[in-house]
């Protein structure tokens, strides 16, 4: 059964993690306590995407009757092959043209041939915004076999790996630079399986929390404001996987948004809103084509000279400016080529 809610709150995952990469180009820098606050709830967006991947995973492709040589074989299709395509401009112009695989140095990394590089950038992703996430789905598809097992558990035991997976999470952090892809699978896998045991007590979920969607707003805004405000750190915890370094609020924060959202969107069910179905409807596009929109953007402000700051609400029309153009792009070119655009840009 098709959810409306989960497909809009697909669009609105998409749209703030284009949030949170448009700080640079929106020359946004979080100075006040509301901005601060704003830019700790803004930054980690992919916690969202990540949910309803989970959701997704049990919604759609468990109840079809899981075949997982087919399953990796589309992904193939549909998400690998994408990222080697919409990665090789940007890689070439980095390792012949611009030699940039050489200031890797600066944060650590000694590369000192072309082969190695490209190497580098395909399996981490470093080389364009978001891409990272690419090599780190492709270990959440392989590793199927391990969320069709939790899947089979009883309600406490998934609930309990849940919670005892976020607590872990919390101390982990994301990898430095997110270049360690499988620090990012142990980081993101209690997300993902919150997603899963969402999706099979989506029912009990919807009657529980429902009219509470204020309670669970004033849980991510007051992290919100204590990890902005108090703590000072509005951005993602990121470290090495065995180093300590704090507790990461983050997950915390984004585990009262998505449930927030999943309340909140569960009461649009039965109404249709063009702009959310049309984010969500290109919403894999966007990752692979917003990097690209913020690259120009920022050449095009060097270029005229631009040098301008803004507050919350230029920082939202211009992510929401390029979270469209990414979704008018992909509806240009899925009209072009309908046979071969999920290929070339996953939609």
């Amino acid at each position: 059964m098709f959810l409306n809610s989960i497909n809009y709150f697909r669009g609105i995952a998409i749209f703030i993690i284009v949030l949170g990469h448009s700080y640079w180009l929106a020359g946004f820098e979080a100075t006040t306590g509301a901005e601060k606050t704003f830019e700790a709830i803004a930054t980690g967006g992919t916690a969202l995407f990540v949910f309803v991947s989970g959701f997704m995973f049990h919604h759609v492709f468990y109840k079809r009757t899981f075949d997982y040589k087919k399953f990796l074989m589309n992904k193939g299709k549909n998400v690998v092959l994408p990222y080697l395509i919409m990665s090789s401009y940007v890689i070439y112009k980095a390792v012949f043209i611009k030699g940039s695989y050489l200031n890797l140095k600066n944060i650590g990394i000694e590369i000192n041939n072309k082969i190695t590089a490209i190497l580098f950038y395909y399996g981490t992703g470093y080389h364009m915004i978001a891409y990272w996430y690419i090599p780190f789905a492709i270990l959440l598809f392989v590793a199927s076999p391990i969320y069709l097992r939790y899947i089979k558990l009883s309600n406490k035991t998934q609930i309990i790996l849940v919670v005892a997976g976020i607590i872990l999470s919390s101390f982990i952090h994301r990898p430095t630079n997110n270049f360690n892809t499988l620090q990012s699978l142990i980081y993101f896998s209690p997300i993902y399986v919150m997603g899963i045991w969402s999706s099979i007590n989506k029912g009990i979920i919807y009657e529980k929390l429902k009219g509470k969607e204020i309670w669970l707003a004033m849980g991510f805004l007051a992290l919100g404001y204590f990890q902005g405000v108090v703590l000072d750190h509005p951005y993602n915890y990121q470290k090495t996987i065995f180093e300590y370094n704090g507790i990461d609020l983050t997950i915390y924060q984004k585990v009262f948004m998505i449930y927030f959202l999943m309340i909140l969107l569960h009461r649009l069910e039965n109404k249709k809103i063009w702009i959310l179905d049309f984010m969500a409807k290109y919403s894999f596009a966007v990752f692979f084509i917003h990097g690209y929109l913020l690259m120009n953007g920022m050449e095009l402000k060097k270029i005229l000279g631009l040098n301008f700051q803004s507050g919350i609400l230029g920082l939202l029309i211009i992510a929401f400016v390029i979270t469209m153009g990414s979704c008018f792009i992909a509806s240009l070119i899925k009209r072009i080529l309908p046979k071969h655009s999920r290929k070339l840009i996953g939609a």
